[in-house]
Parts: C-alpha cells; sequence; structure tokens
C-alpha cells in the first residue's frame, strides 16, 4: 500500500475499529432504533459506528448496501492508500449515502462520478465500462471515487486541501488557478469538514 505524508497529520486513531462480537441477547440502543434486531448482530462483528451513521443519512439504505459499503470502502482505502475515514466522510458529502443519486450534472452514484469523465477513468483502470450502471454499482463507483482521489494525491503531493477541493471543482480548475495565483474557493472542504465532525465528532484539519 501506499503511504501518504499528509499536509496534515490525519491520526491513527481516526481510523476504524471493530466494534467487538455481540449476540442476539445483546442489545444495541441506537438514536430512534436505525438498526433492527437482526442488523445489530451482523454489523456488529464489523463496524457498528459507521452503519449506524449510514442509516442516520439514508434510512432506506438496505443490509446488503450497507455491508457492500463498508467492505468496499475497506478493500480500496487498502488498495490505494486514502484513508477510511476521509473516504466515508467524501460519501456523506456527495450522496447523503444515497447509491442511486443524481447530481445537478451528471455527477452519478454514492461519490458523484461524472459520466461525462467516467469513461476515461475506468479504462485507465481497466474496469468495462457501462455507462450510469457501472456507477450505480456500489462497489464500482467507490473503487473509480477512490481512484481519482489516489490520483489527486500524487499530483498534488499529498496536499489535502487541493485535493479535496480538485475531487470537487476538477484537477484542471485548480491547476489554472494555481497558475494564475487565485485563491482556492474552501466551500468544499467547509462541507467535507462538517460531515467528518458529524460522523467521527473529530475535526479534520485540512491546511
Amino acid at each position: 500500500m501506499q503511504n501518504f505524508i499528509f499536509a496534515v497529520v490525519i491520526s491513527t486513531s481516526l481510523f476504524f475499529s471493530p466494534s467487538g462480537i455481540l449476540s442476539s441477547e445483546s442489545p444495541i440502543v441506537t438514536k430512534a432504533e436505525i438498526l433492527n434486531e437482526k442488523e445489530r448482530v451482523v454489523i456488529a462483528g464489523s463496524r457498528l459506528d459507521i452503519a449506524q451513521k449510514m442509516k442516520e443519512y439514508n434510512p432506506k439504505l438496505t443490509q446488503q448496501q450497507i455491508n457492500m459499503i463498508i467492505k468496499s470502502v475497506n478493500r480500496y482505502s487498502k488498495k490505494y492508500g486514502v484513508p477510511e475515514d476521509l473516504i466515508f466522510a467524501i460519501i456523506a458529502a456527495e450522496s447523503q449515502y444515497n447509491p442511486k443519486c443524481t447530481g445537478d450534472l451528471d455527477d452519478t452514484g454514492l461519490m458523484q462520478i461524472r459520466e461525462k469523465y467516467a469513461y476515461g477513468w475506468t479504462k485507465g483502470m481497466g474496469i468495462e465500462y457501462k455507462g450510469a450502471e457501472t456507477l450505480y454499482d456500489i462497489d464500482k463507483n467507490i473503487h473509480i471515487g477512490v481512484y481519482i482521489l489516489n490520483f489527486l494525491f500524487k499530483k498534488y503531493n499529498n496536499r489535502l486541501d487541493r485535493v479535496l477541493i480538485a475531487y470537487n471543482w476538477g484537477h484542471g480548475y485548480v491547476d489554472r488557478a494555481l497558475e494564475e495565483g487565485k485563491e482556492l474557493p474552501r466551500e468544499y472542504i467547509n462541507l467535507i469538514k462538517k460531515h467528518y465532525f458529524n460522523i467521527y465528532r473529530k475535526k479534520l484539519d485540512v491546511p
């Protein structure tokens, strides 16, 4: 796995750790009983806290979808060296954990990948692209999104502020702004920080 040295330090304490195995006789009280008893038992051995947060964002998520999101984030975080906590916060900001989310332009799926550019990304990744069908697929959407983040971390020498702005505005925009000496907008950074705090109750420091 590639190791990133961020312009800010993201402590390993912010990464997820298993909550411990719970039996069906161990009730979990959640806000508004977000997870039913069966879901609690299945999720408990994995990442219960983030599962509960997903349900808060999108109560319509099924147990299977929650499991797939957690599994995919974990897999591609390890593959590309992009922190899990950052990925979960970006998904929250982009789609509120709605796998069928469609943006104002052609932003599609959990990580709001633009259809206009998706073919180019998937071609470079060696993934077969079938239009919106590919982007609505939970695993493929997360794979593409994390692949893009990895590309941006490399391009901007691990500057998290530029990575986030480029993910939202496009790296072409960021490159032009930097060349012209313009100040980069921070609205998207603030949005990610807001969702990060909502999920983890900890601040995400961005330069």
